[in-house]
C-alpha cells in the first residue's frame, strides 16, 4: 500500500495512492498545531508482522 499525507495550516488528510482511491478527507482538528509530524508503526507485539514505512519522502506543497 502506498500513502500520502497532505498537511497544511488548517487541515490534515491521509490519502491512499493506490487504485482504491481511499482518503480520509481533510480534517481540521485545531487541537493540536506545530511544525512537527509523527508517524507510527504501530504497538504490534509480533515482530515478524509488524509493518513499517519504506521510502519516506517529505514535500512541502
Amino acid at each position: 500500500m502506498s500513502f500520502q499525507i497532505n498537511v497544511t495550516p488548517t487541515t490534515v488528510e491521509l490519502r491512499r495512492t493506490d487504485s482504491t482511491g481511499w482518503t480520509s478527507g481533510a480534517i481540521a482538528d485545531t487541537t493540536y498545531r506545530g511544525g512537527y509530524a509523527g508517524l507510527s508503526n504501530g504497538s504490534i507485539t509480533d515482530l515478524a508482522t509488524r509493518p513499517f514505512w519504506r521510502n519516506l519522502v517529505i514535500t512541502q506543497l
